[in-house]
């Protein structure tokens, strides 16, 4: 009993606690969905997944660096964040036709002065990127555009005024290599 009693304490407790560990960890993938289509979405290395904190504003899933909070505005970290929307003309003429009016749309607002900036993504054929930086409180934001079937989707990196906006642009191509859609079987999308 005495030998069953210490392989108990050895081996079977140390791998208990192992496993609350990993389950405490938050977590760093996950999936988004949409008509006809889902996406495997992993954070960057060092960066974590959360799905919760901004539902109600229409963000289903968001990354920012382990050990910084989002909730905490006076020292707001970088955020991750996707968007998605259906495309009227599924094909990249239609994605190009989406960038140029949010293009028009931010500037005839006037609220954010807009560049295009060259990255290189390796999972994605065609894709588009721009650069804004929002006049009234110099929050800086890089756009990456992608199309799956007919939706265009947007990877944005989100960074607060002063922040060093440049050190984060390889964790959003890195976001946006992990990507790995699908089209869903059972919901094709409509066309």
């Amino acid at each position: 009993m005495k030998k069953l009693l210490v392989a108990f304490f050895l081996f079977i407790v140390p791998l208990l606690a192992y496993s609350q560990a990993i389950k405490d960890e938050p977590p760093v993938g996950g999936f988004l969905h949409g008509q006809g289509w889902m996406c495997m979405i992993k954070a960057p290395e060092g960066w974590i997944l959360d799905n919760q904190s901004r539902v109600d504003s229409g963000i289903y899933a968001l990354f920012y660096p382990k050990g910084t909070s989002i909730d905490d505005t006076a020292s707001l970290p970088p955020i991750i964040y996707f968007n998605s929307a259906r495309l009227g003309n599924a094909t990249d003429e239609g994605l190009k036709a989406y960038v140029d009016e949010d293009i028009r749309l931010h500037e005839e607002r006037g609220s954010a002065t807009l560049k295009e900036r060259k990255i290189e993504i390796s999972n994605f054929e065609k894709y588009y990127c721009l650069d804004l930086e929002y006049k009234n409180n110099g929050q800086q934001e890089t756009i990456v555009y992608l199309r799956f079937l007919d939706g265009v989707h947007l990877v944005v990196l989100t960074t607060p005024a002063n922040a060093p906006h440049e050190n984060y642009i390889p964790q959003l191509i890195e976001a946006v290599g992990n990507m790995e859609f699908i089209q869903k079987a059972d919901n094709p999308p409509i066309e």
